[in-house]
């Protein structure tokens, strides 16, 4: 096994985000490409200052991830926010209503803990599949929140609803 030099110019951390003959091979650094993509965003605010060329912020905008499509994905999203916020209500709605049993001890607290996760469920879903699905197609997301508004629907108090609205 032969013996690495340190290099002189990178701290012990810094060290970690190279791979021995990166620079042989062509390829650079993490901290190369961060200093890239701050030097493009760094041109792009000077040039929309300066009122500079259209392409060169195109191109900033398509490297930071934002389009001009983003429109329908937020508005979609939005909705799906506002119905998830309603699953949510609708389950603590649910919660307040069931008849409590007189249970003692670990199942006291079992019960306690299943009624929490019950009222946060829509919103754990909600998070989870932004989370998950932020660089994916807005169909899927779409898909995915579908899914979860079938699932988390808060049966128990659907008859109770519709009784009262008629």
């Amino acid at each position: 096994m032969t013996e690495r030099t340190p290099d002189p110019d990178l701290e012990p951390d810094d060290d970690a985000l190279r791979w021995e003959g990166d620079e042989e091979l062509g390829r650079s650094g993490v901290e190369d490409r961060m200093a890239a993509v701050d030097r493009r965003r760094a041109g792009a605010d000077d040039e929309g200052a300066d009122g500079g060329d259209a392409e060169g912020s195109d191109a900033v905008a398509v490297a930071s991830g934002s389009s001009r499509g983003q429109g329908g994905r937020t508005f979609a999203t939005g909705l799906f926010a506002l119905v998830f916020l309603l699953l949510t209500i609708g389950w603590i709605l649910t919660v307040q209503q069931r008849f409590g049993t007189a249970a003692l001890g670990v199942t006291a607290v079992l019960d306690g803990l299943g009624d929490f996760l019950t009222m946060i469920a829509p919103g754990l879903w909600f998070a989870t599949t932004l989370h998950l699905t932020r660089d994916r197609r807005l169909r899927i997301r779409l898909g995915w929140l579908a899914l979860g508004t079938g699932l988390l629907v808060p049966w128990p108090i659907l008859p109770l609803l519709v009784g009262a609205a008629s």
